[in-house]
C-alpha cells in the first residue's frame, strides 16, 4: 500500500535525480562547447602516448649535464643522484638514481656504470644495518649489481667526494670508514669483491694516489699517503711534513680536482694545491685568493671551491667573515686563472648559496645551490645569471659536479 509519505520520499528523491540530471548535461554541454571552440586552435591531436615508455641516456653525457647529489633532509632515506641539464632545454631532470642514507657515488670516465655507496635498514630507519656499493647501468639507469660492505663501517656524512674514490685506473674504489675508528676498504669494482681493509688511526677521507695508492689527512695536520700492489695490499705508507693549520687556517675537506692537481680552500681564503699524480704526494706552495682590497672576506659554505676544463677556480665567498663563518654559505664567486693566480670575475649571486659547481666543456655554466633546493645557473665568463631551476628538480642539492 503507497502512503502519502512514501510517495513524497519518492517523488523527494526523483526530483534529486532531475536536478542532477539537467546539471551533468548542462556541465557536459559546456565541455562539449568548449572542446570545439578551441578545437580550431588545436588542430592537431596529441599523439597517443606509448605506455609503458623506457628511454635510455646517452653513453656520453653533454657538457651542460650535471649530477646533483640530492641530500632530500625531510627524507634521507629517500636521496639520490639527480642527472640535470642546465642548458635551458626542457625541464632539465633527465633521471635520478637512489641514494639511501649518507650516500656517497661514483662516476666513471672508463665505464658506463655509475656506483652509489649506501646504507639501508631492515625497517627502513632501523633494524639490521646493510652497507653497499650498488652499481648501476649509466645509460638505462637500471640495477645491475652490488658489492656488500659488511660490518656496518662505511663512514655516514653528508657529501663529501672523497669518502668515496677510485684508484688503479677505476678499478678499485676506496671507502672510508668511520666507528669512530678510521680505515680504508679497497674494493675490486671489476670482480665485485673486498680486497683489504687498511687502518688509518687518527685520518680521514681518501685521495687517490699515484697509479695505485691513496693518502689521508690526519689530526696532526700532516697527510699519510699508503701505496698499494696488484692485489690490494699494503707495500709502503710515508706522512708529509705538517701543513694543515688545523687550529688558525684549516681546509676544507671538499676540494676540486684540476688538470693535474687537486685543489683545496682554507678557511683563511688560501689555495693550497697537492699534485697526487705521483707514488709520494707534492705539496705545492700556497697563494690567496684575497688581497688588502678584500679585508673581511672569507669562503664559506659546503662545496666552495670548483674549476673547470680552462684552468679557472672557482670560489665560494662572502663578506663580513669571522670565526664559524666557513658555514655561512656565499654572496658572491671569485673566478680565478689558476696559472696567473689572478682574479678574473666577480659573479654576484641571485640568492645565497651553500655549495657550487662547474659543468665540463670549453664554455662551462656555473651552478649554484641552497638548501631551500634551488639552483642558480650563471654565465661566469659575463657574470650574468641564465636561470633558475626550481625544487621540482631537486629538494636539498648539496653538491654539483660535472657530468663524466
Amino acid at each position: 500500500m503507497l502512503t502519502l509519505e512514501m510517495f513524497k520520499e519518492e517523488g523527494d528523491e526523483f526530483m534529486r535525480l532531475s536536478r542532477l540530471a539537467i546539471a551533468s548535461g548542462l556541465f557536459l554541454s559546456l565541455i562539449g562547447q568548449w572542446a570545439f571552440a578551441d578545437e580550431a586552435a588545436y588542430p592537431t591531436p596529441l599523439a597517443e602516448e606509448i605506455v609503458p615508455n623506457v628511454e635510455t641516456l646517452p653513453a656520453d653525457y653533454p657538457d651542460s649535464w650535471i649530477l646533483v647529489h640530492d641530500f632530500n633532509f625531510n627524507s634521507m632515506v629517500d636521496a639520490r643522484l639527480a642527472i640535470v641539464d642546465v642548458s635551458g632545454e626542457g625541464h632539465g631532470l633527465k633521471g635520478v638514481v637512489p641514494a639511501s642514507h649518507f650516500a656517497h657515488f661514483l662516476a666513471p670516465d672508463l665505464s658506463n656504470e655509475l656506483y652509489v655507496a649506501e646504507t639501508y635498514y631492515s625497517r627502513m630507519v632501523r633494524g639490521e644495518r646493510q652497507d653497499v656499493i650498488t652499481i648501476y647501468d649509466r645509460e638505462t639507469l637500471a640495477f645491475k649489481d652490488e658489492i656488500l660492505l659488511p660490518d656496518g663501517k662505511r663512514a655516514q656524512m653528508i657529501q663529501m667526494p672523497n669518502n668515496f674514490q677510485f684508484t688503479n685506473a677505476e678499478k678499485w674504489a676506496l671507502v672510508f670508514n668511520f666507528t669512530p675508528a678510521s680505515s680504508v676498504r679497497i674494493v675490486d669494482l671489476e670482480n665485485r669483491k673486498i680486497l683489504n681493509e687498511v687502518d688509518v688511526p687518527g685520518c680521514m677521507l681518501t685521495f687517490p694516489t699515484g697509479d695505485r695508492g691513496f693518502s689521508t689527512m690526519c689530526s696532526d695536520g700532516k697527510m699519510l699517503t699508503i701505496l698499494l700492489d696488484p692485489e690490494g695490499q699494503v707495500v709502503e705508507q710515508m706522512s708529509s711534513e705538517a701543513f694543515n693549520d688545523l687550529d688558525n687556517n684549516p681546509l676544507f675537506m671538499f676540494p676540486t680536482q684540476g688538470d693535474t692537481t687537486t685543489h683545496f680552500l682554507t678557511f683563511g681564503g688560501d689555495v693550497q694545491s697537492i699534485d697526487f699524480s705521483k707514488d709520494k704526494p707534492k705539496i705545492l706552495k700556497t697563494w690567496s685568493i684575497l688581497d688588502k682590497k678584500m679585508a673581511g672576506w672569507r669562503p664559506g659554505g659546503h662545496q666552495v671551491v670548483s674549476s673547470d676544463d680552462n684552468g679557472r677556480l672557482y670560489a665560494l665567498v662572502h663578506p663580513d667573515g669571522y670565526e664559524g663563518s666557513h658555514k655561512d654559505g656565499g654572496t658572491e664567486v671569485w673566478v680565478y686563472d689558476i696559472k696567473k693566480k689572478k682574479r678574473i670575475q666577480r659573479v654576484p649571486l641571485k640568492s645565497r648559496a651553500w655549495s657550487m659547481g662547474v659543468t665540463g666543456g670549453e664554455k662551462p655554466m656555473m651552478v649554484t645551490a641552497n638548501l631551500a633546493g634551488i639552483m642558480d645557473v650563471y654565465d661566469p665568463a659575463k657574470g650574468e645569471h641564465l636561470r633558475q631551476l626550481e625544487g621540482t628538480v631537486t629538494y636539498n642539492p648539496v653538491a654539483i659536479f660535472p657530468a663524466p
